[in-house]
Order: structure tokens, then sequence, then C-alpha cells
């Protein structure tokens, strides 16, 4: 699923939205509302971005690499997936500071490999 985002957001940001909203249990019509209004989306997008990013986590439970999103076909599940995984293997919150630094470090390695492999 590939979204078009408001000005100003991005997918990261609106994965992260969706986690915290999903993690406190919060009123599914009121989260709708804000993924209209603050994200853009038009409403089926909005309900389809909620089972994506949901979709992630679970994939993400299995412990499976095989069961890694597509990025560039599924990016609100491939990012969900990714924010899960730092959490499992490292116990780091991915939103803390911690997080964010051990998620860059293993995106910054992947992308060396990939590129130096050629």
């Amino acid at each position: 699923m590939t979204v078009r985002l408001a000005r100003g957001t991005s997918v990261l940001d609106l994965v992260s939205y969706l986690r915290a909203v999903d993690e406190r249990g919060a009123e599914r019509r009121d989260v709708l509302a804000v993924l209209t209004e603050r994200y853009a989306l038009p409403f089926d997008d909005a309900r389809l971005a909620i089972d994506r990013v949901r979709g992630g986590v679970v994939r993400a439970s299995s412990g499976s690499p095989a069961n890694q999103p597509d990025k560039s076909n599924d990016p609100l599940a491939w990012v969900s997936y990714r924010l899960r995984r730092v959490r499992d293997v490292t116990g780091a919150d991915p939103g803390s500071t911690l997080g964010v630094r051990l998620l860059s470090a293993t995106v910054a390695r992947t992308l060396a490999v990939r590129h130096y492999a050629d």
C-alpha cells in the first residue's frame, strides 16, 4: 500500500502515531478522524493504514525474517515490522533515544552492505 501523506508528515510519523493509539486503545472513529485530518488520508486509505500497521506488528511477532513485508509494496507494514523487531530484539522502545540510534545504525549498516556488495 502506497500512501500520499499531508505535507510535513512522514510514514514513520504515521506508523508511530498508529502504534501509540493502538497501545492506548483509542476509539477507532477518533483515530480515523485524525488520519483524515492531520495526515490527509481518504477514509478508505485511513482504514487500510490501520490494518497495514497492525499487520506489520503481527508479522514481526512471529520472529521470522521471512515474514518481513516488502518495503516498496507495503511501507506502512514494513516500518511497523521494523519498529516491532527493534523492541523484540533489543528490548528498547523504538521511540526512545536508544531505539532511534539502534534503528538508524541498523539501517545504515544494511545500506552499506548492499552498496559495497555490488
